[in-house]
């Protein structure tokens, strides 16, 4: 095992290894948030262009169509 003088490279490595367990899981499963992620922006963008309808049906409607 090498040392390093840098603290950066400590501060790394402390990192890395408090979150181990957490990092090999992410390798093995490979799942991931993106599909949430997009299904957010897409409700974000979708709201702000729906600003001023009247009946937040419409926004329903036009976020499930989007989403689906």
């Amino acid at each position: 095992m090498s040392v390093s003088f840098l603290p950066e490279i400590r501060k790394l490595r402390k990192t890395l290894l408090q979150w181990k367990e957490e990092i090999l899981n992410d390798f093995q499963s490979g799942l991931t948030n993106a599909r949430l992620e997009g299904f957010n922006c897409k409700a974000s963008l979708l709201k702000r262009r729906a600003y001023g309808y009247r009946n937040p049906n419409n926004y329903l409607l036009q976020l499930i169509n989007a989403c689906s």
